[in-house]
């Protein structure tokens, strides 16, 4: 679970998100909120 301290709207735009550290893909998360602003 990830809760960053702030979101920028653009984050909502995307299906996934990829998390890399050096040249590995360690995750990939799922954006639950695609597409909303509520």
């Amino acid at each position: 679970e990830f809760f960053p301290p702030h979101c920028d709207p653009t984050l909502n735009l995307y299906d996934r998100v990829y998390a890399v550290r050096g040249p590995k893909v360690e995750a990939v998360w799922e954006i639950e909120a695609r597409g909303r602003s509520d």
